[in-house]
């Protein structure tokens, strides 16, 4: 870490310090024989990276209040893995997963200052009665969320917002991050309308798949499309079958097996 930062804060680029920031990074293979030495370090083996990978990543949260920052987000995407979740080994690794987050706080030494967000399809939540542990963990004490218990453990995301109204929000949000991402001046007004109509296409179907990733998916592929052809409307229709064809193609990765 001293190396990297040394690197950075020099303005210049050296060798070392990129050396260093592809070790952080997990490309520990990339380093050569010379720049392992030379920071002292050694290609962790394979049995070792899960552990190690824990170690930097508490390690890093325990470092951050001392750089003046106010905290880490952490988000772990398995959008790839929605379909293989409903195995009963993998739901078993991610409610595994989720205990272990809980407990982070008070299992490590001198504590560790972390607010662990989960966000659960609800058939994991139905699950949580199969596995003790995390259910005493989230169980909801005292008065639910919708009943003006505002500290609830879990919140029902449909109590927050309509989901049509929400997936606009989120569409709207997405075209400036497009145009920044994609280096392309948007017509906002005609991509609103657009982002409109797809928000109630996924609004008013009811697919296996939490619909919020599916919109995002299908909204990015649709921005991204129109950056190398030409912006236009898209009509209802067209949109259904965009829509459904993000789903069919999160539904063939089913067979590519599950990673904790």
């Amino acid at each position: 870490m001293a190396a990297a930062l040394n690197a950075s804060s020099g303005g210049e680029t050296s060798p070392i310090g990129d050396a260093a920031e592809r070790w952080l990074q997990g490309d520990a293979n990339t380093l050569t024989r010379d720049e392992l030495a030379e920071l002292r370090l050694a290609k962790p083996r394979a049995a070792d990276a899960q552990r190690l990978g824990q170690n930097l990543l508490l390690s890093l949260v325990q470092f951050l209040p001392e750089t003046g920052a106010y905290g880490l987000t952490l988000l772990v995407d398995e959008v790839e893995n929605l379909f293989q979740i409903r195995q009963g080994r993998a739901k078993n690794k991610l409610l595994a997963a989720m205990r272990i987050l809980v407990d982070a706080p008070t299992g490590v030494p001198g504590g560790l200052p972390l607010f662990g967000v989960f966000s659960a399809t609800p058939d994991v939540l139905e699950d949580l009665r199969q596995y003790p542990a995390v259910a005493q963990r989230l169980a909801v004490r005292g008065a639910p969320f919708g009943e003006g218990n505002d500290l609830a453990v879990q919140l029902p995301l449909k109590a927050v917002q309509g989901q049509e109204d929400l997936l606009e929000g989120i569409g709207a949000r997405l075209i400036d991050v497009g145009a920044l991402a994609l280096g392309v001046d948007f017509d906002v007004e005609l991509q609103e309308r657009n982002a409109r109509r797809l928000a109630r296409v996924a609004a008013q179907r009811s697919l296996d798949v939490d619909a919020r990733r599916l919109f995002v998916k299908t909204w990015v592929s649709l921005l991204d499309l129109q950056a190398s052809t030409r912006q236009r409307d898209f009509p209802e229709g067209e949109l259904a079958d965009r829509y459904r064809g993000s789903f069919d193609s999160l539904e063939q990765a089913e067979g590519e097996g599950f990673e904790p």
